[in-house]
Parts: C-alpha cells; structure tokens; sequence
C-alpha cells in the first residue's frame, strides 16, 4: 500500500510544471517594419538545471533569421525565451522574430 503511494506521488510530480515567459525587443521601435516577417527558434533541454541554452544555439538562431533573408539585414528583433519545468530538467525554447531591411 504505501509503495503504490510513494509511486503515485512520483509520478504525479513527474508531471507537475511551471513555465515563464520572457520577452525583450531591440530595434525597430521607432521603425516602420515593412518588410518580410522573418521567425527562428531553437530548443533546449536542461536536466537539473546544469546545462543552461548554450551560445552557440543562440547564434544559430540569428543565423537562421539572416538565412531566411537571403543574407540582408534584419531589423525590429524581437526575442522571446520560454522556460518550462518538468520535476527534474528544464525546456527553455528561445525564439527570435524580426522583419527583412527593404
């Protein structure tokens, strides 16, 4: 009996979460984005929180947005991190959003 509680318990904790969200714009504020909506995102899976989202996947994300412009400049970069908690690891997606220079 108490090992089937001892395991509903883990399994129920197993699938207890919590998710943040935060946003931060750069440039293009006071800049009319007439051009093409270009959007990047890259995904991350932290277990224990030892493994934060490394560089090198946030450059690739940039490098995705440049890509989807043919190489022009992107302007009004908006990014956004999305952090979930699943018990034992963390999913941190970070997506960046932004529009083609004309």
């Amino acid at each position: 009996m108490i090992k089937k509680a001892i395991l509903s318990l883990a399994v129920a904790l197993a699938f207890v979460g919590c998710s943040a969200t935060m946003p931060v714009q750069t440039g293009g504020l006071l800049v009319k984005n007439s051009g093409k909506k270009v959007t990047a995102s890259v995904k991350h899976t932290d277990v224990l929180g030892f493994s934060p989202i490394p560089v090198a996947k946030l450059d690739e994300v940039l490098t995705k947005l440049q890509g989807e412009c043919g190489g022009s400049k992107v302007t009004g970069v908006t990014t956004l991190q999305k952090t979930r908690f699943f018990f034992l690891a963390f999913v941190h997606e970070f997506e960046a959003s932004g529009y083609c220079a004309e």
